[in-house]
Protein backbone atom coordinates (compact mmCIF):
# COMPACT_ATOMS: atom_id res chain seq x y z
CA UNK A 1 0.00 0.00 0.00
CA UNK A 2 1.40 3.13 -0.98
CA UNK A 3 0.58 5.89 1.38
CA UNK A 4 3.73 8.28 2.83
CA UNK A 5 5.14 7.22 5.98
CA UNK A 6 8.19 8.73 8.14
CA UNK A 7 9.06 4.84 8.33
CA UNK A 8 9.61 4.81 4.56
CA UNK A 9 12.46 6.74 2.71
CA UNK A 10 13.91 6.88 -0.95
CA UNK A 11 12.28 7.99 -4.08
CA UNK A 12 10.79 4.83 -4.70
CA UNK A 13 9.49 4.40 -1.69
CA UNK A 14 6.31 3.21 -3.27
CA UNK A 15 7.66 0.35 -4.61
CA UNK A 16 7.16 -2.98 -2.91
CA UNK A 17 10.05 -4.33 -2.70
CA UNK A 18 11.49 -1.39 -1.15
CA UNK A 19 9.15 -1.02 1.26
CA UNK A 20 9.79 -4.92 1.72
CA UNK A 21 13.08 -4.56 2.50
CA UNK A 22 12.70 -1.53 4.46
CA UNK A 23 9.98 -2.36 7.12
CA UNK A 24 10.68 -6.37 6.99
CA UNK A 25 12.09 -6.34 10.37
CA UNK A 26 9.41 -4.19 12.28
CA UNK A 27 6.43 -6.32 10.62
CA UNK A 28 8.56 -9.25 11.75
CA UNK A 29 8.42 -7.71 15.76
CA UNK A 30 4.94 -7.86 15.42
CA UNK A 31 4.05 -11.39 13.99
CA UNK A 32 6.36 -12.46 17.17
CA UNK A 33 4.71 -10.35 19.25
CA UNK A 34 1.26 -11.05 18.15
CA UNK A 35 2.21 -14.85 18.11
CA UNK A 36 3.91 -14.83 21.88
CA UNK A 37 7.35 -15.65 20.36
CA UNK A 38 9.11 -12.60 22.34
CA UNK A 39 10.57 -14.30 25.52
CA UNK A 40 12.54 -11.67 27.95
CA UNK A 41 13.36 -8.96 24.99
CA UNK A 42 14.48 -11.76 22.74
CA UNK A 43 11.78 -12.87 19.52
CA UNK A 44 12.64 -15.97 18.37
CA UNK A 45 11.36 -18.10 15.40
CA UNK A 46 7.90 -20.65 15.62
CA UNK A 47 10.56 -23.69 14.93
CA UNK A 48 12.07 -22.30 18.26
CA UNK A 49 9.30 -21.80 20.34
CA UNK A 50 8.68 -25.07 19.33
CA UNK A 51 10.68 -26.45 21.15
CA UNK A 52 13.16 -29.77 20.18
CA UNK A 53 14.71 -27.97 17.79
CA UNK A 54 18.61 -28.64 16.51
CA UNK A 55 21.06 -25.83 16.96
CA UNK A 56 20.97 -24.90 13.33
CA UNK A 57 17.08 -23.68 13.85
CA UNK A 58 18.28 -21.47 17.36
CA UNK A 59 17.33 -18.02 15.72
CA UNK A 60 15.97 -14.81 17.11
CA UNK A 61 16.78 -10.89 17.19
CA UNK A 62 16.14 -8.64 20.17
CA UNK A 63 12.95 -6.85 19.95
CA UNK A 64 14.58 -3.55 21.23
CA UNK A 65 17.44 -3.18 18.96
CA UNK A 66 14.86 -3.63 16.03
CA UNK A 67 11.95 -1.25 17.62
CA UNK A 68 14.62 1.47 18.08
CA UNK A 69 15.69 1.29 14.61
CA UNK A 70 12.35 2.93 13.63
CA UNK A 71 12.05 5.35 16.78
CA UNK A 72 11.11 2.96 19.35
CA UNK A 73 8.38 0.95 20.16
CA UNK A 74 5.67 3.18 21.10
CA UNK A 75 6.38 5.70 18.39
CA UNK A 76 5.71 3.00 15.35
CA UNK A 77 2.69 1.60 17.30
CA UNK A 78 1.24 5.02 17.07
CA UNK A 79 2.23 5.32 13.11
CA UNK A 80 0.89 2.06 12.23
CA UNK A 81 -2.33 2.18 14.59
CA UNK A 82 -3.27 5.51 12.73
CA UNK A 83 -1.94 4.32 9.24
CA UNK A 84 -4.89 3.77 6.43
CA UNK A 85 -2.59 1.66 4.91
CA UNK A 86 -2.35 -0.96 7.72
CA UNK A 87 -4.62 -3.94 6.98
CA UNK A 88 -3.59 -5.91 9.49
CA UNK A 89 -3.45 -5.88 13.54
CA UNK A 90 0.35 -6.05 13.53
CA UNK A 91 3.10 -3.56 13.03
CA UNK A 92 3.85 -2.57 9.73
CA UNK A 93 0.83 -4.13 7.93
CA UNK A 94 1.15 -2.34 5.12
CA UNK A 95 2.98 -4.89 2.89
CA UNK A 96 3.20 -8.57 2.05
CA UNK A 97 4.01 -11.13 -0.13
CA UNK A 98 2.67 -14.58 -1.06
CA UNK A 99 3.61 -17.55 -3.12
CA UNK A 100 1.75 -18.29 -5.78
CA UNK A 101 0.34 -22.15 -4.43
CA UNK A 102 2.37 -25.32 -6.46
CA UNK A 103 1.52 -26.69 -9.02
CA UNK A 104 0.90 -22.84 -10.56
CA UNK A 105 -0.55 -24.59 -13.77
CA UNK A 106 -3.72 -25.67 -10.69
CA UNK A 107 -3.43 -22.21 -9.25
CA UNK A 108 -3.83 -20.54 -12.87
CA UNK A 109 -7.02 -22.51 -13.47
CA UNK A 110 -8.50 -21.61 -10.39
CA UNK A 111 -8.33 -18.41 -11.82
CA UNK A 112 -9.98 -19.07 -14.68
CA UNK A 113 -12.52 -20.99 -12.65
CA UNK A 114 -13.44 -17.99 -10.73
CA UNK A 115 -13.94 -16.14 -13.72
CA UNK A 116 -15.84 -18.89 -15.58
CA UNK A 117 -18.28 -19.78 -12.21
CA UNK A 118 -18.76 -15.95 -11.72
CA UNK A 119 -19.60 -14.64 -15.50
CA UNK A 120 -16.67 -12.38 -15.10
CA UNK A 121 -14.40 -13.37 -18.19
CA UNK A 122 -15.64 -10.65 -20.90
CA UNK A 123 -15.45 -8.10 -18.10
CA UNK A 124 -12.13 -9.14 -16.83
CA UNK A 125 -10.97 -9.02 -20.25
CA UNK A 126 -12.29 -5.34 -20.73
CA UNK A 127 -10.66 -4.40 -17.82
CA UNK A 128 -7.22 -5.97 -17.96
CA UNK A 129 -4.83 -6.99 -20.76
CA UNK A 130 -4.94 -9.77 -22.98
CA UNK A 131 -2.83 -12.94 -21.23
CA UNK A 132 -3.28 -16.53 -21.33
CA UNK A 133 -3.65 -17.92 -18.60
CA UNK A 134 -5.16 -14.81 -17.46
CA UNK A 135 -3.37 -14.73 -14.03
CA UNK A 136 -0.46 -13.00 -15.30
CA UNK A 137 -2.76 -9.71 -16.81
CA UNK A 138 -3.91 -9.06 -13.10
CA UNK A 139 -0.56 -7.95 -12.28
CA UNK A 140 0.97 -6.01 -15.35
CA UNK A 141 0.32 -2.52 -14.30
CA UNK A 142 1.78 -1.83 -11.37
CA UNK A 143 -0.95 0.45 -9.91
CA UNK A 144 -4.95 -0.71 -10.73
CA UNK A 145 -7.08 1.42 -11.66
CA UNK A 146 -10.99 1.66 -9.75
CA UNK A 147 -11.79 -0.89 -11.84
CA UNK A 148 -9.24 -2.98 -12.32
CA UNK A 149 -9.86 -3.39 -8.20
CA UNK A 150 -13.01 -3.73 -8.04
CA UNK A 151 -12.38 -6.69 -10.40
CA UNK A 152 -9.32 -8.29 -8.65
CA UNK A 153 -11.73 -8.24 -5.21
CA UNK A 154 -14.05 -10.43 -7.05
CA UNK A 155 -11.49 -12.60 -8.61
CA UNK A 156 -9.16 -12.66 -4.86
CA UNK A 157 -12.48 -13.62 -3.37
CA UNK A 158 -13.18 -16.19 -5.02
CA UNK A 159 -9.69 -17.67 -4.85
CA UNK A 160 -9.80 -17.13 -1.07
CA UNK A 161 -13.11 -19.60 -0.77
CA UNK A 162 -10.75 -21.93 -2.60
CA UNK A 163 -7.76 -21.35 -0.76
CA UNK A 164 -8.04 -19.02 2.75
CA UNK A 165 -3.97 -18.32 2.72
CA UNK A 166 -4.99 -15.33 -0.17
CA UNK A 167 -6.99 -13.47 2.40
CA UNK A 168 -4.56 -11.36 3.02
CA UNK A 169 -4.02 -10.50 -0.59
CA UNK A 170 -7.81 -9.74 -0.67
CA UNK A 171 -8.30 -7.86 2.64
CA UNK A 172 -5.51 -5.16 0.80
CA UNK A 173 -7.40 -4.72 -2.12
CA UNK A 174 -10.17 -4.00 -0.02
CA UNK A 175 -8.34 -1.40 2.25
CA UNK A 176 -7.59 -0.05 -1.18
CA UNK A 177 -11.10 0.37 -2.50
CA UNK A 178 -12.19 1.72 0.87
CA UNK A 179 -9.40 4.24 1.40
CA UNK A 180 -8.37 5.32 -1.63
CA UNK A 181 -4.49 4.47 -1.23
CA UNK A 182 -3.20 2.94 -4.21
CA UNK A 183 -1.94 -0.91 -4.40
CA UNK A 184 1.15 -1.68 -6.08
CA UNK A 185 1.70 -5.06 -6.46
CA UNK A 186 4.56 -6.73 -8.42
CA UNK A 187 4.69 -10.59 -10.09
CA UNK A 188 8.36 -11.84 -9.04
CA UNK A 189 9.40 -14.15 -11.85
CA UNK A 190 9.71 -18.23 -10.56
CA UNK A 191 13.41 -18.96 -9.79
CA UNK A 192 15.45 -21.56 -8.41
CA UNK A 193 16.92 -21.29 -4.47
CA UNK A 194 20.16 -22.21 -3.62
CA UNK A 195 22.39 -21.32 -0.73
CA UNK A 196 22.34 -17.69 -0.51
CA UNK A 197 21.92 -16.91 -4.35
CA UNK A 198 18.82 -16.62 -6.30
CA UNK A 199 18.48 -17.51 -9.66
CA UNK A 200 15.81 -15.75 -11.45
CA UNK A 201 14.55 -17.60 -14.58
CA UNK A 202 14.17 -16.22 -18.19
CA UNK A 203 11.00 -14.22 -18.53
CA UNK A 204 9.28 -12.12 -20.02
CA UNK A 205 9.31 -8.45 -19.13
CA UNK A 206 6.02 -6.65 -19.22
CA UNK A 207 4.14 -9.42 -17.62
CA UNK A 208 6.82 -11.50 -16.06
CA UNK A 209 6.09 -15.08 -17.36
CA UNK A 210 8.57 -17.68 -17.86
CA UNK A 211 10.41 -17.62 -21.63
CA UNK A 212 12.97 -19.59 -22.85
CA UNK A 213 15.66 -16.82 -23.30
CA UNK A 214 15.88 -17.52 -26.85
CA UNK A 215 12.31 -17.22 -27.60
CA UNK A 216 11.45 -13.91 -29.37
CA UNK A 217 7.82 -13.11 -28.19
CA UNK A 218 6.08 -14.10 -24.86
CA UNK A 219 3.70 -16.43 -25.20
CA UNK A 220 1.38 -15.54 -22.49
CA UNK A 221 1.21 -11.56 -23.37
CA UNK A 222 1.84 -11.82 -27.05
CA UNK A 223 4.92 -8.97 -26.03
CA UNK A 224 7.32 -9.37 -28.71
CA UNK A 225 11.43 -8.82 -28.35
CA UNK A 226 14.10 -10.87 -26.41
CA UNK A 227 13.16 -12.50 -22.83
CA UNK A 228 15.25 -11.12 -20.19
CA UNK A 229 17.47 -13.60 -19.63
CA UNK A 230 18.28 -15.24 -16.25
CA UNK A 231 19.74 -13.37 -13.49
CA UNK A 232 21.55 -14.36 -9.95
CA UNK A 233 20.23 -12.40 -6.94
CA UNK A 234 21.00 -12.86 -3.11
CA UNK A 235 18.56 -14.47 -1.61
CA UNK A 236 15.69 -12.90 0.54
CA UNK A 237 17.43 -14.21 3.98
CA UNK A 238 16.21 -14.02 7.17
CA UNK A 239 16.26 -10.52 8.45
CA UNK A 240 16.24 -9.58 11.22
CA UNK A 241 16.49 -13.40 12.73
CA UNK A 242 19.96 -14.37 13.26
CA UNK A 243 21.66 -17.33 15.18
CA UNK A 244 21.24 -16.96 18.79
CA UNK A 245 25.07 -17.91 19.51
CA UNK A 246 25.73 -14.66 17.32
CA UNK A 247 24.25 -12.06 20.15
CA UNK A 248 23.65 -14.40 23.67
CA UNK A 249 25.68 -16.64 25.69
CA UNK A 250 25.49 -20.03 26.11
CA UNK A 251 23.97 -19.45 29.42
CA UNK A 252 21.47 -17.22 28.11
CA UNK A 253 20.32 -19.13 25.10
CA UNK A 254 19.81 -22.43 28.06
CA UNK A 255 17.85 -20.33 29.86
CA UNK A 256 15.57 -19.16 26.93
CA UNK A 257 14.95 -22.36 25.54
CA UNK A 258 14.18 -23.50 29.05
CA UNK A 259 11.29 -20.55 28.76
CA UNK A 260 9.91 -22.20 25.77
CA UNK A 261 9.92 -25.77 26.96
CA UNK A 262 7.45 -24.63 29.43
Amino acid sequence: MAHACPLRDGDDWQRPDRTERQLRPLRELGEAQLEGRCIDGICITPETAGGGVSPDDLWGFSAEEVAQAYGGLDHVKELCRECPANTTVQLAGCFGCFNVPAPAAEFHEAVEAVLREDDLREPFDAAFSRTRPRWYAMWIDEVADAEQLKMLRRVAAGLVARNPSLSELLRSIEVSIETSVPLHVTLVPGGQHEGHRWTVDAHCWRCKAPRTAASRSCGVCGQHGRATPPRVRNARGRRPYQPLDNFLSPDRIEQLLARCSK
